[in-house]
């Protein structure tokens, strides 16, 4: 049998308590840092759409602003002017619209790629070709709208967009109206928007170009947007990613790209700015669950302590049972310290009743058994009693005077001693007999003889009668 472990048993109950209590509390803390793991990813995923949100909105400001330009275009563009073919009138006509429109200048451009008016020059003066046959032969075979990337304009010769529209004579596209925009106009968009302090926003064209900033645009329009960004737009159209602005700035990245131009805004906001307030709302969290985590710790030992003082009052009273010291149980207000309490006080009774009740039992089977030894050794017959095995266990005196056998040769010995040898084998086989079916059964007289101190001696056998006792046999 393996030893007991005597550390573990003589922990306190406040052990047991307090184990329970972390058992209980334990659960509670991985919830708890599994919710604030979790409302962490959440705020920050809710940070990313947020940012994600407000690049998308900027950039249907931006398309807004190109669709006006575009429905101002399509309008100018239906000009009956143009179908006349009088492009002086035409040209008087896109100078005073340019002063409604967001642009810098308009430019008519013919079938092959000749600018027929610039605004920007007088009428008449001689112009250059066409910068990018490509964008007008689509706009020509597509009749739709086209926006171009940031390029270098043939007449101004600064960082230019344009947006172009068909112009339509008898139902054929004749011409391509197009109009210029400044990258300062589509930054003073950005502004318009209040992006926060620190953030730095810019919009991109198809190619990945910067086209406007709020920050440093005197430096970077026209140049690539940074690597990682570049990367990011070329797997997906809207998202947020790690990255590092032109001036060299940790950033995250928000970014949404527009399905009609193919445009694109990103703002990158800093780094640290994000963290501190993710950290922050996790420190509050954090701070709240440990400051809850303590409370219930500190109550929980509270109430281990009351507990283990209530049932540590009935140590004393435990200790009086077996004594015969008065037994003093204090009140208790846990009930089932209480009940104990009741419990010992009504056992230390019945321990006094039982013992009392044991004294008067052993006094009477004392009695009893002077009694029986009285009776059994002054009985007229000789009386001996056998157990299942047929042993002699008991005889009285009457039986030695009888067999002429002492006390101290029977004691022990089978039954099978007191019977003649030519009896033996058959009374062997009555005895177990008699075990397996024990009842009262009449013998006829036989003589029988015992060799005493090597005499033969014959001896009158008397009936042999018997009763049940627990794991003995009496033969008389």
């Amino acid at each position: 049998m393996r030893a007991p472990n005597t550390w573990s048993a003589r922990r306190t109950i406040r052990f047991w308590l307090n184990s329970l209590a972390v058992a209980c509390i334990l659960p509670a803390v991985l919830v708890a840092a599994y919710l604030i793991a979790r409302s962490y990813a959440q705020e920050r995923a809710s940070l990313e759409r947020d940012t994600v949100a407000t690049a998308r909105a900027l950039m249907q400001a931006v398309d807004a602003e190109l669709a006006g330009i575009v429905s101002a275009l399509q309008v100018l563009a239906a000009s009956p002017y143009l179908e006349t073919g009088e492009l002086a009138k035409f040209y008087d006509l896109a100078r005073v619209a340019l002063r409604t429109i967001n642009g810098d200048n308009i430019v008519l451009t013919d079938a092959h790629g000749q600018q027929l008016l610039n605004t920007l020059r007088p009428f008449g003066e001689p112009l250059p070709l066409h910068g990018n046959p490509d964008r007008l032969r689509r706009v020509l075979q597509t009749t739709r709208p086209v926006i171009s990337d940031l390029f270098i304009g043939e007449v101004i010769r600064t960082p230019v967009v344009a947006v172009e529209v068909p112009t339509f004579s008898r139902g054929v596209a004749a011409y391509r109206l197009g109009i210029g925009i400044l990258p300062h106009r589509l930054g003073e968009i950005l502004n318009r928007q209040k992006i926060p302090p620190g953030w730095v926003a810019g919009i991109l064209d198809g190619a990945g170009t910067i086209v406007a900033r709020t920050a440093g645009a005197e430096h970077f329009v026209g140049k690539k947007a940074s690597p990682p960004l570049l990367h990011s737009l070329s797997e997906r159209s809207e998202g947020m990613s790690d990255g590092v602005t032109l001036e060299g700035n940790p950033v995250f990245s928000s970014f949404s790209r527009s399905s009609g131009s193919g445009w694109t805004i990103a703002i990158g906001i800093p780094r640290e700015a994000l963290t501190s307030q993710l950290q922050q709302s996790l420190l509050f969290n954090v701070t709240a669950a440990l400051v809850l985590v303590e409370l219930g710790a500190l109550l929980a030992t509270a109430i281990g302590r009351h507990i283990a003082r209530s049932f540590g009052a009935l140590t004393a009273p435990a200790l009086t049972l077996g004594s015969s010291k008065p037994m003093d149980v204090p009140a208790l207000k846990i009930r089932e310290a209480h009940e104990l309490g009741q419990a010992l006080t009504i056992a230390r009774k019945l321990i006094e009743q039982s013992s009392l009740e044991r004294d008067r039992a052993e006094l009477r089977e004392r009695n009893l058994r002077e009694e029986f030894q009285v009776l059994f050794e002054s009985a007229p017959n000789g009386v001996l009693v056998v157990n299942d095995k047929g042993e002699i266990s008991l005889l009285n005196a009457q039986i030695e005077s009888m067999f002429a056998y002492s006390r101290a040769e029977l004691l022990g010995r089978t039954v099978d001693i007191l019977v003649p040898d030519r009896f033996g084998r058959a009374h062997s086989e009555f005895r177990k007999s008699f075990m397996r079916t024990p009842q009262a059964r009449p013998m006829a007289p036989v003589a029988t003889s015992s060799v005493v101190g090597g005499t033969e001696r014959n001896f009158p056998w008397k009936s042999l009668s018997s009763r049940s006792r627990p794991n003995a046999r009496m033969l008389s």
